[in-house]
């Protein structure tokens, strides 16, 4: 997080550090909890799962085009993706 950004005193639930926004959670991996990971929304495949999809990871170097689809997600305990927010910018 940015310094003197909005989030910079925000820190970890788990580990007491300042939040790190990371590419995607990954179960089982201890230094994913509690992490940030903002990605480009994927929509579901079919009508059935609509509102769910999944968040694809931004990478450095990803150009960003407008409109854009953001999904918020904070990984869990387990390092699991917990949704937060879908954003449209």
């Amino acid at each position: 997080m940015a310094e003197g950004g909005p989030l910079a005193g925000v820190r970890n639930a788990f580990s007491g550090a300042p939040l790190q926004v990371i590419e995607r959670c990954q179960h089982g991996a201890h230094t994913t909890f509690g992490q940030i990971v903002v990605g480009r929304r994927v929509p579901p495949a079919s009508d059935a799962a609509a509102g769910h999809g999944t968040a694809a990871g931004l990478a450095p170097g990803d150009t960003l085009t407008h409109p854009l689809a953001l999904r918020l997600q904070v990984c869990d305990s387990a390092g699991y993706a917990l949704d937060v927010a879908d954003l449209a910018l």
